[in-house]
């Protein structure tokens, strides 16, 4: 092997990822609506995330019955 090869390795084992790609930054997103534009997600009971608040409305009693 030549000595490039040699380096490539010796950082490798060294560092474990020398050469590898750099993940880049996203944007996190609704899974709902796909927005990149919340502040906040909402969850259920259970743990789901149901949504963020430009997604999700409040609906108080008033209004069902």
């Amino acid at each position: 092997m030549d000595i490039y090869g040699d380096i490539m390795r010796a950082e490798r084992c060294r560092t474990m990822n020398y050469g590898a790609d750099i993940a880049e930054e996203c944007e996190v997103r609704c899974p709902i609506c796909n927005s990149v534009d919340w502040d906040f997600l909402l969850r259920d009971n259970y743990g789901d995330i149901i949504g963020c608040e430009d997604c999700v409305t409040k609906v108080y009693i008033d209004e069902i019955m």
